[in-house]
Parts: structure tokens; sequence; C-alpha cells
């Protein structure tokens, strides 16, 4: 891409401590007829740890090494500094967007924190960050939820992370505060070859600790009955959304690479696509398979079946859908059912991932 001033980095957020719960879920509700009771599923969700989503560290962390691999290049023509902005919960991205307005920042590309196409992810995030500069141009209030008294901690947040001092105090004071900004959106990476590695890697990681890896070689020989199986997972989305942006094809697509990467010559390897954290209206058709129900169809058609896998290749980094839909429900399920559970951690901070995402730039 051409030369650019910085990098924003857009996620979605998370609380990270019970005061932060109520605040966080207001404004992701807001404006939104959800029934009582799902709200109340909610908070518990999060209460049940402690309030903490582990998003907002895997944000950090990602940034941190970013910033350690761009410094590393030492190249001009890189960003010199890293922003960061949530939908949902500090650092909130409409104020990140007046900082970097205020910090001179006329250009700037931009990342978001999924690898895929979805009017839930990449559509939400664009138009958010379009709003917050519209917002900056026109003088507007900066409350994109209009939610009073946003500040949910002590102290302040730093949504500004400066990887070149001299080049960034250079760039702030020569340009007003009241200028233009514009943007290049970095591009989908799902089926990134690099992306497709870091999957296949995880995977293959996960396999090796638990000793299961024996179970895709060449030599390979077990009971089919009792072959594991692998799920690939990603969030539920309402039927007309996928098919708008052909979300399905997209993981489909990931599926079939990952699965040629590790495939053993001697057998094809039992796997499938399937869809969690159903959270949108019942009476809309959603993305199907679910999780929960191919594991229990798959159990009752293989009574002696005892070994899963889930990779959850539709998040990019850990969040409440992987320690708390997979980690604490899927497992109970998985314990109720007698079947082991291997869970794929997430793979968006991978060196791999890290390298590609400086490429982009």
């Amino acid at each position: 891409m051409e030369n650019k001033e910085a990098l924003l980095i857009v996620s979605y957020g998370g609380p990270e401590e019970i005061k932060d719960v109520e605040p966080f879920l207001n404004r992701l509700l807001f404006g939104k007829k959800v029934p009582e009771i799902r709200r109340q599923t909610a908070l518990q969700k999060y209460y049940n740890r402690h309030g903490h989503s582990p998003i907002q560290q895997e944000c950090r962390d990602l940034i941190h090494a970013l910033s350690s691999l761009i410094q590393k290049k030492n190249d001009s023509t890189l960003p010199f500094v890293i922003y960061w902005g949530n939908l949902y919960a500090p650092p909130l991205l409409n104020e990140t967007i007046q900082q970097m307005s205020h910090d001179g920042i006329s250009s700037f590309v931009l990342f978001l924190t999924s690898s895929f196409d979805s009017p839930q992810s990449c559509q939400r995030y664009l138009q958010a960050v379009q709003k917050g500069i519209e917002e900056i141009q026109t003088g507007c209030s900066l409350d994109l939820n209009h939610i009073e008294n946003d500040s949910t901690t002590d102290q302040p947040i730093d949504n500004r992370f400066i990887i070149n001092k001299t080049a960034f105090y250079s760039n702030r004071f020569k340009k007003p505060n009241d200028i233009s900004m514009s943007f290049v959106k970095t591009p989908f990476f799902l089926n990134h070859p690099s992306y497709l590695r870091a999957s296949a890697d995880a995977l293959l990681e996960t396999l090796a600790k638990n000793s299961l890896d024996h179970c895709f070689t060449e030599d390979a020989a077990f009971d089919q009955e009792n072959e594991p199986l692998i799920l690939f997972s990603t969030h539920s989305l309402p039927i007309q959304d996928a098919i708008a942006a052909h979300y399905q094809e997209q993981f489909e697509e990931h599926c079939q690479h990952v699965i040629q990467m590790i495939d053993s010559p001697n057998q094809s390897l039992n796997w499938k696509l399937v869809f969690q954290s159903r959270s949108g209206s019942p009476f809309e058709s959603w993305t199907e398979p679910s999780l929960e129900n191919e594991i229990r169809q798959y159990k009752k058609s293989h009574p002696n079946w005892n070994r899963l896998i889930v990779s959850p290749i539709g998040f990019f980094l850990e969040n409440m859908e992987t320690v708390y839909d997979l980690d604490v429900e899927l497992a109970q399920l998985c314990q109720e059912l007698e079947i082991t559970l291997y869970r794929v951690p997430t793979f968006g901070r991978k060196s791999r991932v890290v390298q590609m995402i400086v490429d982009f730039l």
C-alpha cells in the first residue's frame, strides 16, 4: 500500500471487570429489541468469568507484536503510530478517531480483527469508522451510541502506540487539527496463504500436544467408529446475511485448504464446518448445522466415538465465544456425552499472521 501515517486496529471489545459488563452490554444492545431474558443470560455469562473477556488483552498483545515488527523493519513507508478502537468497549472507536484527528493524522491503514466478509463484521466496522470520521469533520457529537458516562475505568484508556516518536511529533506539529482523513482497508485474509498455514499449524500443534497426531499419519490404524472428528467452527449468522456475503463458501474454502495441508496420504480426514454462538431472533433461519446439534447427531450414529477436535476458525482472537461458549458450555456437553474435547486455540497473534499484517501495509 502507499505510504500511510498510521495503522488503526478496530475490534469488537469486551469488559475486563465486573463493573465494565453493563456499560458494554448497553452499547452492544442499544436500539435492539432484545428480550430481557436474553440480556440476563448475557450478563450471567460475563459474571461467570468475573466480568472478564480476553479480547482486550489479546488486542494489546497483537499491537505489541505489530509495533515490535514495524520498529525492527525500520522502514519509513510503514506507519509510525498504531491506534486501537473498539465498537463496544474502551478504547471506543469514536474517541480514537478524535485522538487521531488531534494528532494530525490525515491518512491511515484500517485493519479489522475479522478475517472474513459479513454484515456483522466488516460492514459494521466500516460504517462505524466512516461515521466517526464524518462526526469529526462536521463537529457532531462523538457519542456513537448516545450512552452517557462512557468512562468505565478509573484510569484513562491508552488508544495510541507510538512506534517512531520523531516521525510522529514531526507529523503532529506540522498539520492543523481540522484536517480531513482518508483510509485504506487491508484485504480479507481468511484464505490468505499465511493465514491458512497458521490455521493448519494451530491444528497440528493441538494434535501433537494431545498425542493425536499419530491418527493422521501414513501408517495410522484405528477403529473407524472411533476416528477423531474435526469440527471447524465459526459464528452462526442469519441465512440471508450469510448468502449475501458468501459466508459459508468463504469458510468451506478455508477448511478444504487446511485439510489439504495436514491430510494423510492413506485416508480422508473426518471433518465438517459448523456454526456456533447463535444469538439472534428465534424466528429467523440461521446457518446450520449448529455445533451442538452436529455433536449430538454424530454421537447418536457413532456410539463408540469419543474424541472431538474443535478449531474456531471464525474467531481471529480469543473472546467469549471461545473461552466460554467452547471451553465452558461445549465442554459440559462433551462431558455429558463422554466425549474428550480438544480445543484448538485461535491463531491471530501467530508470528506468521503478524508478518502478514505488516506485509499488507
